[in-house]
């Protein structure tokens, strides 16, 4: 009877272990299978980024505020303040170099100054070129960051092996995580921000470049 039950025992542990085999291989393909996801989702993250980068660059230099447009119109149907060389440059399409507003002011303090004061009190600031584009781009980015991370996020645990210490390509991969994660979640602050704040602009371009970069360490360092 002994002999029996032991064996039915050990006939029971045997399925348990065969299952648990089993239930570890499936995570192992589902884990495998998830993580070759995040890393093509990852390259397609990285290359959306650096595009979002490089046409911010170009919408960040025809950054201008809107006061120096409504000025120039302004200053065109007022003739009369063109008696010296600064009308013409005034006039220019405006940038982020624009005069126009502060040159209204300047030309008549006492007729304008109400007006100036107003035009500054509610500023906004605009990219005449590009701004649509970078925005389109920096929402298409902002997803494929969202789905690379998922993917990384729901793959089972692998197998646990003891530690060896030390650093590898895995902890520099890790490591990179905060840095281009607080890179995101600011960079999508300040997309409120941009058209409101002076200086908001330049924030987001150097955030933009400080989260691809650590974002290209991370890709590296697991890729090569």
């Amino acid at each position: 009877m002994y002999k029996k039950a032991k064996g039915f025992v050990t006939f029971l542990l045997f399925l348990f272990a065969l299952n648990n085999l089993k239930g570890e291989e499936e995570n192992l393909k589902l884990r495998r299978s998830l993580l070759s996801w995040h890393q093509t989702a990852g390259l397609t993250t990285w290359t959306l980024w650096l595009a979002t980068n490089l046409v911010g660059e170009k919408a960040y230099k025809t950054m201008y505020r809107k006061s120096d447009e409504f000025a120039r119109y302004i200053l065109i149907t007022n003739p009369q303040y063109s008696n010296d060389p600064f009308y013409f440059l005034a006039i220019q399409p405006p940038d982020k170099k624009s005069i126009a507003a502060n040159y209204l002011l300047l030309k008549d303090p006492e007729k304008n100054l109400p007006l100036y004061l107003a035009l500054k009190q509610s500023e906004e600031y605009e990219a005449r070129k590009y701004g649509s584009t970078h925005a389109m781009l920096a929402r298409a980015t902002f997803i494929s960051y969202v789905l690379t991370a998922s993917f990384a996020f729901s793959a089972p645990p692998g197998i646990q092996f003891q530690d060896r210490g030390g650093i590898d390509s895995i902890f520099f991969h890790k490591s990179m995580i905060p840095i281009h994660l607080a890179s995101m979640v600011y960079l999508a602050k300040l997309s409120n921000d941009v058209e409101h704040r002076k200086g908001a602009a330049r924030e987001m371009k150097n955030t933009g470049w400080v989260g691809f970069t650590a974002l290209s360490i991370a890709l590296i360092t697991i890729t090569f």
